[in-house]
């Protein structure tokens, strides 16, 4: 038994080896989690993939969503380092935790041990005496890993009968898993495990891992063949791992909803497909279950939420959660703040509210208060601005999108104009949020209007527009013409790609009566919003240092896509941790500069990189000449994925131009020492001159006629 803080651990059933580690770092980790630092400072001074997959604060997301009932006791089966046990902690009544690795227990410990509702189990589920039975238990990226602790013909649904054992008769199973057949697989992401592309989705034939995941159909069925009845899908995206948003069937997106980053963090990738065009149609065509990333699976009574999106990625002030839930007779929608520090952000929307009926302005959706801490929203069904003019861009319409314009421009000046409006002054408030602005000082401006007031935002519900969002409002003046442009400019940047030879960025500003020479001072103002929102070392830019070569071989070639990681990542090298790095990352780039039809496979080249960099004395000048290197990469590419056969035939270059540069230093070396010699004879001939009467008398003359002119 141990304690540290409140946390009590318990090793009882610890066999005295960690059978499952993601090795050395998860030392560094206990490091960190002892230490007085903050996540957000230990995420900022590193860059490995294990460092943000265990710390990011958006992990808890998946289970922070959930609408637990906090007298209730939870079980957390494979809980790791902790990334989503203070999320249950913070829900429930008490959180017991089962994992195999006495070193993760104590980094779950040490990063929650504020909780005084937390006890911690060392060793494997299937040893382990449980003496009562839980209203929840949850296997968080656990059931994939079934085959290596349950040694039977059927694991993964032996591992899920043990656990009904300990389920009360009301009880929840809650999963969260890989699909083999998520979108992000077929568009070139490796798997998740095995860390090749395409291995779940040929059905792991290539590999010897016992680790697998599953399509939606045959984890229901392993669910009902275990003995569950009630299974219920959730869809988290981009995934479970690191989720923003969770959809339900209830309450699918929009074909249009969905944007995928373009940034991976775990692996290097190859893109060979737009992810972001290709939910569009497949969400049109019913299917995006089946191609959903993740799954979340209920497993018992359904809950009665549907939605659920977080703003984590903001400052602490500003962190709040949107949800949808319904009853027999309605559905509502339900904002709330994630900490004690954005709750008054919430609740502000309250007081906007109050006072835009107050004025006769019922433009925004109703709202009414809900508990303690959060708001109740009434639920449009209506179609966006945003929606009617992607369509109506899509149809080639462009009367239906000047009039679509034109609405919202008069929607945004209606509101304006009840509220008042008066000549911008550019004063204090408005620069400690947006910067200086003195260029626009006598523009049409207006205080306490709704900033946001995007596209999306605004909703025709029965022929009546709606604004569904007035989450920022200022009691200072605001131009009304810089709201319309983030409107205008927030559209085209989403969906220029659809504009491309229809309509210009000029053609919308001029609908919208906006002078375009000012766009440059609207998007600083913009850059400077997003920062007091985000802050100057946001989650989202402390990300930046994470990211893997996401190699887009239908936009650019591989080599570019590399170089650009490579520039990428030497903005991140001020750092004391990443100048060991940088001379890696300049060498690569001097090195595919020199012969970059050698480098066009993403993945392979940069692990090459990487073991070179692991193989190399820090004490020592890192040396990656060509020769060394590119028998390096002639290894790497024989590990190639079949489909991509032509980097065989870029491999077989290397002796020739290997070759090459070897006959080419041979031939500087020869005439170095050609003109070496040259030069040798030179000196000696000069030598003998100097030596000869002729030379000292004629030197003697120039001397005497220097005087003479000289009057010396």
């Amino acid at each position: 038994m141990e304690k540290v803080g409140n946390v009590q651990l318990n090793y009882e059933y610890y066999s005295g080896t960690d059978d499952y580690s993601d090795g050395a770092i998860e030392l560094e980790l206990l490091d960190y989690v002892k230490s007085d630092k903050s996540i957000m400072e230990i995420l900022k001074n590193d860059n490995r993939w294990p460092i943000l997959y265990h710390l990011s604060p958006v992990r808890k997301n998946i289970l922070e969503w959930y609408p637990f009932d906090k007298n209730e006791e939870a079980l957390e089966i494979g809980s790791g380092c902790g990334a989503v046990t203070g999320a249950l902690c913070e829900k429930l009544k008490s959180v017991t935790c089962i994992e195999l690795s006495k070193t993760r227990s104590l980094i779950n410990a040490n990063r929650n041990k504020e909780y005084d509702n937390l006890e911690i189990m060392v060793g494997n589920f299937n040893d382990i005496k449980i003496e009562k039975k839980y209203k929840y238990i949850t296997l968080i990226g656990v059931l994939e890993y079934s085959a290596y602790y349950t040694d039977t013909k059927n694991p993964f649904v032996d591992f899920l009968k043990r656990i009904k054992n300990y389920l009360k008769p009301d009880g929840k199973l809650l999963i969260a898993i890989e699909n083999k057949y998520g979108l992000k697989y077929f568009a070139g992401a490796c798997e998740d495990h095995t860390g090749r592309m395409y291995d779940g989705i040929e059905g792991y034939i290539n590999s010897d891992a016992k680790v697998r995941t599953f399509s939606k159909n045959e984890l229901e069925n392993i669910i009902k063949e275990a003995g569950y009845d009630d299974v219920n899908f959730y869809y988290p995206f981009p995934d479970y791992k690191l989720p923003t948003q969770v959809y339900s069937p209830e309450f699918l997106p929009d074909g249009k909803d969905l944007v995928c980053s373009l940034e991976c963090y775990d692996n290097n990738r190859i893109r060979v497909f737009d992810e972001t065009v290709a939910f569009e149609n497949i969400i049109d065509a019913g299917m995006f279950e089946f191609f959903s990333n993740s799954y979340f699976i209920e497993v018992g009574q359904k809950e009665n939420k549907e939605f659920s999106k977080f703003t984590k990625e903001r400052k602490e002030e500003f962190q709040i959660e949107t949800g949808i839930y319904h009853t027999d007779n309605e559905r509502y929608v339900v904002k709330r703040g994630l900490n004690e520090k954005s709750r008054p952000h919430v609740m502000k929307m309250f007081d906007i509210y109050e006072e835009y009926n107050s004025k006769g302005i019922t433009i925004l959706n109703k709202c009414e208060k809900y508990g303690d801490d959060g708001l109740k929203f009434e639920y449009l069904k209506g179609e966006s601005i945003n929606n009617s003019l992607v369509n109506a861009v899509m149809k080639r319409d462009k009367s239906l999108c000047e009039k679509l314009i034109n609405d919202y421009k008069s929607i945004v000046n209606n509101i304006a104009d009840k509220l008042g409006t008066e000549d911008f002054d550019n004063n204090l408030q408005f620069v400690s949020i947006f910067g200086d602005a003195r260029e626009l000082v006598g523009t049409k401006a207006c205080k306490n209007i709704v900033f946001d007031l995007i596209l999306e935002n605004l909703i025709d519900n029965k022929g009546q527009f709606s604004v569904i969002d007035y989450e920022w409002c200022f009691d200072f003046a605001v131009p009304v013409e810089f709201i319309m442009f983030r409107a205008m400019w927030g559209f085209y940047s989403t969906h220029g790609r659809l504009m491309d030879g229809f309509m210009t960025l000029e053609e919308i500003m001029d609908i919208a009566g906006i002078q375009v020479d000012r766009s440059e001072i609207y998007k600083n103002l913009n850059n400077n919003f997003i920062e007091y929102v985000y802050g100057k070392e946001s989650y989202q830019s402390i990300l930046s240092a994470y990211k893997k070569i996401n190699a887009d071989i239908l936009n650019s070639s591989i080599k570019d896509s590399i170089l650009n990681y490579a520039y990428m990542k030497l903005g991140y090298t001020e750092n004391e941790n990443f100048k060991y790095e940088k001379k890696i990352l300049e060498n690569i780039i001097s090195v595919m500069n020199e012969h970059s039809e050698l480098y066009d496979d993403a993945n392979k080249f940069f692990k090459t990189t990487e073991k070179l960099a692991k193989q190399g004395d820090k004490q020592k000048k890192l040396f990656l000449g060509s020769e060394i290197f590119c028998t390096e990469l002639t290894n790497c590419l024989e590990d190639l994925n079949n489909t991509i056969t032509y980097y065989k035939e870029m491999a077989s270059k290397k002796d020739k131009i290997c070759t090459e540069l070897i006959s080419k230093k041979n031939d500087i070396d020869e005439e170095n020492k050609r003109l070496q010699d040259e030069l040798e004879k030179v000196h000696q001939e000069l030598d003998y001159i100097k030596s000869t009467k002729v030379y000292r008398y004629g030197l003697k003359n120039k001397v005497d006629k220097y005087k003479e002119q000289s009057g010396n």
